[in-house]
């Protein structure tokens, strides 16, 4: 930036400074994929991202069980998941082939 005075002799006085030396903004997707990134690290053991349609019905399920609580949608679904998995955990005996399959973690593409 410039700046430009005039003193009244009409000399003219200019100076130049930086005001903020900064990397350049970031692009819509730039600043989403840093913050993916730092969800991914998030927590106690970081946070995964589901991405996914559900029908109506669940999706207005949902949100009915949610306010029933008087928690966010996330929360919800995440008791929901957790209760369900420790069901199954339950009954499932440990150092067996089925505790080995069910704990065997597939890509998202199986």
């Amino acid at each position: 930036m410039r700046l430009t005075l005039r003193s009244n002799s009409n000399m003219v006085l200019s100076r130049c400074y930086c005001v903020t030396v900064n990397e350049m903004a970031k692009s819509a997707s730039e600043r989403q994929a840093a913050y993916r990134e730092r969800r991914a690290k998030a927590g106690d053991n970081g946070e995964r991202r589901i991405n996914t349609w559900v029908s109506t019905g669940a999706s207005l399920a949902l949100s009915r069980l949610a306010a029933r609580q008087g928690i966010s949608q996330r929360e919800m679904l995440e008791r929901l998941i957790i209760a369900a998995d420790k069901e199954v955990t339950a009954k499932v005996a440990i150092d067996t082939q089925e505790w080995d399959d069910y704990f065997l973690l597939r890509s998202d593409n199986e």
